[in-house]
């Protein structure tokens, strides 16, 4: 018995050993398991941080954009900000508001500038007017006629872009935003500026052009920080004298206005670098303008001035005027005094000579005459040396001085429509020459010097007296256009082949009968015109070896067949063969599958081939005034249609004569 009771007692003990040590590993089991948890909800918690550290990294870099992102409309919030949150958007505290009038607004991101450009609102967004530490608004581009006074709200507001909308009031309730630097309410229908515009004295930028102003308010000449102002496009008469008080006023636009004076006060504007007044009625300069001593540049074109005031040259800082479009017969001496003018445009006035004191202004780099009356240029014009652009088309100019010769930085030079009947040999000095036109004079004969201007890539010689090509033209290497038109050329000289540059060739309208076989090693051109050849009776077949033509002209001449060769011309866009004598076209003239306009008009055609509905980029075809049966008229106005719908077909069917 006794034995018994050691033996259970024993294996009791042996039982309360077992169940220790499993409730030891359980626990054991426990706390490992409750270290995993714990250390994969920190690892997610980490990730998460980490991706909240990423994404306002993210976001504070689009809100910090520069003010002229804001200005151009650039940034666009409202899409980006819940893009870059992802998965993480629903976690965030953001509050949406839907609404027909506003596209979805982000809020409570800390936002400082904020986009609706162009979303065709008509009502004011209520949501921003919680952003009260918003700086910079962009609404323009929308169809808002009106501004809620609670606007007021936005106090840090210092950017406010209002334009192209539907103002046809001044929004006074703006005039509360006092913090406001920059304002743009160009592009509505204003009439009228408020008086109380005078609140907002931290102005420096206003746009206000494009609207209805007929009279500005004295209330601007209390904005005495205001560096830029924009008034052109509208339709003033005159401007207040409180301008003067503007004092730190850097650009003044006021173009296309109905201005027929320019008030004394502008004059007070000494900080004033550009001013504009182009497209007015002004005839007259006031000497008060010459004490704009800071002004670089100055636009008075399109207006009806006939004289220059002669203390001009007190505008010591000019680099650019503009005096062109107006009733001007005479160019002051003093001129001389603008040593900095860069750019001097008097084209299309009524200026008959040009005093030899304008060869003192040694910056110029572009000088504008055209459309005067001159008969002569200074010699004293070749001093000019670092000028790069000189315009005296359309005046009537017989000769040119060989001082010209000087200009060695000149690269365009434009004597068009004048009345020339020679060119200096000096002409071969302007090494860096890029374009010269020399069109529409009477020229007979070029200088074979001209082939030393190695760098020209535009040469116009057309409407002249000239019977040869001009000798030494090969050597223009770089040459790219070419124009020989409206001249007596019987034939075109083989050197003419040695260009090898060219890209545009034209021969229209003179006396030749073939064209040299050499031309086939023109093979960069894209544009050949041949119109109007009355001897050029045998198509030449040469030409069909230009594999990059797009455009080719053979109206206008005595062709009666085309070669099967021209559906080589692949890349040919514009194809003109009106006005010959055609009486077929050949099959493979649909191979031109990239052809858009090909031109048949008034030739002897009775059928078309229909490898013609190959052309499936084809928009044009003119066919009327030739002989084409019923079938031909019937398979175009039938199947061809049907094929090419894209096609709009010109045919007249009463022109022609149905067999």
């Amino acid at each position: 018995m006794v034995k018994k009771l050691i033996n259970m007692g024993f294996v009791f003990v042996l039982m309360l050993v077992l169940v220790g040590c499993s409730k030891k590993e359980k626990e054991k089991e426990v706390v490992e398991e409750k270290d995993n948890i714990e250390s994969k909800v920190i690892k997610k918690e980490n990730r998460i941080l980490s991706d909240d550290v990423k994404i306002e990294r993210q976001i504070q870099k689009i809100v910090s954009r520069t003010q002229k992102d804001f200005v151009k409309g650039e940034l666009s919030l409202a899409k980006k900000i819940p893009v870059l949150l992802g998965k993480r958007w629903k976690e965030k505290p953001i509050r949406k508001t839907k609404s027909k009038s506003s596209p979805e607004f982000v809020a409570d991101v800390g936002l400082r500038k904020f986009s609706f450009r162009g979303k065709k609102l008509t009502e004011f967004p209520s949501e921003i007017l919680k952003q009260t530490n918003l700086s910079e608004l962009d609404l323009s581009g929308n169809r808002l006629t009106c501004v809620p006074e609670e606007i007021s709200k936005l106090s840090n507001l210092k950017r406010l872009n209002l334009s192209g909308n539907k103002l046809k009031k001044f929004p006074e309730e703006i005039v509360s935003l006092t913090s406001l630097t920059m304002l743009d309410l160009s592009s509505n229908k204003i009439g009228k500026i408020s008086a109380e515009l005078d609140n907002l004295s931290n102005l420096k930028w206003l746009n206000l052009h494009s609207n209805e102003l007929s009279e500005i308010s004295e209330g601007f000449g209390k904005l005495t920080d205001l560096e830029w102002l924009n008034l052109d496009n509208n339709k003033l008469k005159k401007i207040s004298g409180q301008i003067r008080s503007l004092g730190n006023l850097k650009w003044l636009n006021l173009n296309n206005n109905r201005l027929k004076r320019i008030p004394l006060e502008l004059g007070c504007l000494t900080n004033l670098k550009r001013l504009s007044l182009h497209g007015n009625r002004i005839k007259k300069i006031p000497m008060e303008i010459s004490n704009l001593r800071n002004l670089e540049q100055l636009d008075l074109s399109n207006n009806k001035v006939v004289l220059i005031p002669g203390n001009i040259d007190n505008l010591i800082n000019l680099e650019w005027l503009n005096l062109s479009v107006n009733r001007i017969k005479t160019i002051p001496a003093r001129i001389d005094g603008l040593v900095n003018l860069k750019w001097l445009y008097l084209s299309e006035n009524s200026l008959t000579d040009i005093p030899e004191e304008i060869s003192k202004l040694t910056s110029l780099i572009e000088l504008h005459l055209f459309s005067n009356q001159l008969i002569s240029i200074p010699r004293e014009l070749g001093n000019l040396v670092d000028i790069k652009r000189v315009q005296l088309q359309y005046n009537q100019l017989t000769h040119i001085p060989k001082e010209i010769g000087r200009l060695s930085n000149l690269e365009k030079l434009n004597l068009h429509n004048n009345g020339l009947v020679a060119i200096p040999e000096e002409i071969v000095n302007l090494t860096n020459l890029r374009e010269l036109d020399l069109s529409f004079n009477q020229l007979r004969a070029i200088p074979e010097e001209v082939g030393k201007l190695s760098n020209l890539k535009k040469l116009n010689l057309s409407f002249n007296q000239l019977e040869d090509v001009p000798g030494g033209i090969e050597k223009l290497s770089n040459l790219e256009w070419l124009d020989l038109s409206l001249n007596k050329l019987t034939e075109v000289s083989p050197q003419i082949c040695k260009l090898t540059n060219l890209k545009s060739l034209n021969l229209a309208i003179n006396y030749l009968n073939e064209i040299p076989e050499e031309i086939k090693n023109l093979l960069n051109l894209t544009s050949l015109n041949l119109f109007g050849n009355c001897n050029l009776i045998k198509f030449p077949i040469e030409i069909c070896s230009l594999i990059n033509l797009n455009e080719l002209d053979l109206s206008g001449n005595r062709l009666v067949s085309l070669p099967g060769e021209i559906g080589n011309l692949t890349n040919l866009t514009k194809l003109d063969l009106s006005f010959n004598y055609l009486t077929e076209l050949p099959l493979e003239i649909g191979n031109l599958i990239d052809l858009k306009e090909l031109n048949l008009v008034r030739n002897q055609l009775q059928t078309i081939p229909e490898q013609i509905v190959k052309m499936i980029n084809l928009k044009r075809l003119y066919l009327y005034c030739n002989n084409p049966t019923r079938e031909t008229v019937n398979w175009i106005e039938n199947s061809f249609k049907s094929s090419c719908p894209q096609c709009d077909v010109v045919i007249t069917q009463s022109i022609f004569g149905q067999k």
